[in-house]
């Protein structure tokens, strides 16, 4: 799963969400493109990623309105894609990911 630079305009969200800590996905997927944990926007963190596929997606919190803590707080994250066969492919890559830390 590397980073991508590919336009994302189009995507939304899909249904596809998982739990996990701000340093869990540090772990996984290196630092965020977007870091601003403030808590004043609608989100505080994101990655912009691309499936081995070539298709782009984004994984964000959304919503918490609080400063979040990095290592303790696991929060729902919600994936974005240009297709609901984006989100899925990227959440089982995840979830396969975080089941090896």
């Amino acid at each position: 799963m590397e980073n991508t630079n590919k336009s994302l305009v189009g995507s939304s969200y899909h249904d596809s969400c998982f739990n996990a800590t701000v340093n869990q996905l540090k772990e996984i997927l290196g630092p965020p493109k977007y870091y601003n944990n403030d808590g004043e926007g609608k989100s505080n963190f994101v990655w912009d990623k691309e499936l081995d596929t070539g298709e782009p997606f984004s994984i964000y919190d959304y919503k918490y309105y609080h400063v979040i803590d990095e290592e303790e707080e696991e929060i729902e994250w919600h994936i974005g894609g240009q297709g609901a066969s984006v989100t899925r492919k990227a959440l089982a890559e995840i979830k396969e990911l975080l089941n090896k830390i």
